[in-house]
């Protein structure tokens, strides 16, 4: 893990280990894979752009091809709460496509920009909720991001050290290609400390000290 102070308080990260990414969609055969994409778009999104905003009507769902988004919840005027982090080839908000009028009860930023999908309800209708494939899929999907939530509130509990430790190991080393053993990501310390729940001092500290033990080396 390697990681680089400049004044616009951003980090270039390394991370040492494989990559873990989903292989979305793969098995889909050509035909149903067109039907389901029917009328999606690519969006590109830049750091702290917002894909979706909570309370807006949930008219499509997402599947992030490459960046880093998070899924956060706004409680009061100002504070949220990071309810997921979403790394690519995920899905997000297919379950929403199931009830009509719906909103989304959550917002999804970007963190470090890049590209996601977006299918609209109509194509959900039209060929997903027809295709046992797509749909058995989905369910795949919908399973990993309950688990994902629950395992991040958990971590929540855990020391700042371990929590930091926690979002790098499941999260960031996601976006390792494949059969690479290293990835350097631009990355905020304040992006760092939002997503584990603490200060950007705090998180420094921690960085430091890895530094010192040779975990991380300043590049």
């Amino acid at each position: 893990l390697n990681h680089n102070e400049t004044m616009d308080d951003s980090n270039t990260i390394k991370l040492i280990g494989g990559s873990s990414q989903i292989p979305f969609l793969r098995d889909i055969n050509k035909e149903i894979l067109q039907s389901a994409l029917a009328d999606s778009r690519v969006l590109s999104s830049k750091k702290r752009e917002y894909i979706f905003v909570q309370d807006e009507p949930a008219d499509s769902f997402f599947i992030a091809k490459s960046g880093l988004y998070k899924l956060v919840k706004k409680v009061g005027d100002e504070h949220t709460i990071v309810h997921d982090i979403i790394t690519p080839n995920e899905m997000v908000g297919s379950l929403l496509m199931n009830s009509p009028g719906i909103k989304y009860p959550v917002s999804l930023q970007c963190i470090l920009s890049g590209e996601v999908v977006a299918i609209p309800r109509r194509t959900f209708d039209i060929s997903w909720k027809n295709s046992p494939q797509l749909l058995h899929l989905m369910q795949m999907q919908s399973q990993r991001r309950i688990l994902s939530i629950q395992e991040l509130r958990n971590s929540s509990k855990f020391p700042l050290e371990k929590r930091m430790a926690y979002v790098i190991k499941n999260y960031l080393s996601k976006l390792a290609p494949e059969q690479s053993s290293t990835i350097e990501l631009t990355i905020t310390r304040s992006d760092v400390a939002d997503l584990v729940s603490s200060t950007v001092e705090s998180v420094i500290r921690i960085f430091t000290k890895w530094s010192n033990l040779n975990i991380t080396e300043q590049v």
